[in-house]
C-alpha cells in the first residue's frame, strides 16, 4: 500500500458507529464545493474536527461510503464503514520500501504546474499555492536525531505534521492540513538522501518564483 489521502472535517460527530448514514457537511464541514461529483460506492475517509490541544494520533477517523452520486451538492449521504483513530492508520501503514513521498511530490507538481498554466491564460488569475506537506530539511534531521517528532504550522488554519521513524530506516509522515476530502496524507521517506534530492531536484525545475520559494523553504527552514 502505497500513499495514503484523507480528509479532515471540521464539525462534530458524536458517537459514530459502523452502519451509521450521516450527511456530511461541504461548507462549514469540509470546504466549498470539494464535495462535488462524488459517485455512489466511493469511500470518504477523513479525521473528525482536529482539536490542536488533543494528542494529534488520538482523533477519531471515519471510513464512510457514498450512497448517491452528490453531482453539485454541497452535501453527501454516506454509510460509515469503519471507526478507528488516525493512529491507527498512520501505525498500520505497510512498509512499502518504495519512497511513496515521489506521489506527493507529483501530486504538488501538477498543482504549481495548472497554477502556471492559468496565470499565462489570465494576467490577474488569483490562485491558492499547495499547502506544504513535506518535512523541511531541519525537521527531517530532528525525526532521525529523535529529538523532534511534530510540527504545528500556520497555514489557512489548523496545519500539523508528525513523523517517527518506523524500524531505525523509514519515517512516516503525517500530514494534516485543508478541510477538503483528499488533502491529507500519511506517505514514508525510506531513504533520506532519495527525499532531499528529489526536493532539491524540484526547486531547480525554475518554473516562476513563487513556486521557487515553495521548494527553497523546504530545503532552508
Amino acid at each position: 500500500m502505497s500513499i495514503q489521502k484523507f480528509g479532515q472535517y471540521l464539525l462534530e460527530i458524536e458517537s459514530p458507529k459502523i452502519g451509521d448514514v450521516l450527511t456530511l457537511d461541504g461548507i462549514d464541514g469540509f470546504d466549498d464545493q470539494t464535495l462535488w461529483n462524488f459517485k455512489r460506492g466511493n469511500k470518504i475517509q477523513f479525521l473528525i474536527n482536529p482539536n490542536s490541544s488533543k494528542d494529534l494520533l488520538t482523533h477519531e477517523f471515519l471510513i464512510t461510503e457514498v450512497l448517491k452520486d452528490t453531482n453539485s451538492n454541497d452535501w453527501a449521504n454516506v454509510r460509515v464503514k469503519k471507526v478507528t483513530t488516525i493512529g491507527e492508520i498512520f501505525n498500520n501503514k505497510p512498509l512499502t520500501g518504495e519512497d511513496d513521498f515521489q506521489a506527493l511530490i507529483k501530486w504538488v507538481e501538477k498543482i504549481w504546474d495548472k497554477s502556471w498554466e492559468m496565470k499565462q491564460k489570465i494576467k490577474n488569475y488569483m490562485y491558492r499555492p499547495p499547502h506544504n506537506h513535506f518535512l523541511t530539511f531541519n525537521e527531517l534531521h530532528q525525526v532521525v536525531d529523535k529529538t523532534r517528532i511534530e510540527f504545528g504550522r500556520k497555514n489557512r488554519g489548523l496545519s500539523k505534521i508528525y513523523a517517527q521513524e518506523m524500524n531505525n530506516k523509514s519515517i512516516r509522515v503525517l500530514s494534516v492540513t485543508d478541510n477538503c476530502p483528499e488533502s491529507s496524507f500519511v506517505y514514508d521517506i525510506d531513504n533520506v538522501e532519495h527525499y532531499k534530492s528529489a526536493i532539491i531536484k524540484m526547486k531547480k525545475r525554475n518554473q516562476w518564483d513563487d513556486e521557487n520559494k515553495f521548494w527553497e523553504n523546504i530545503i532552508s527552514s
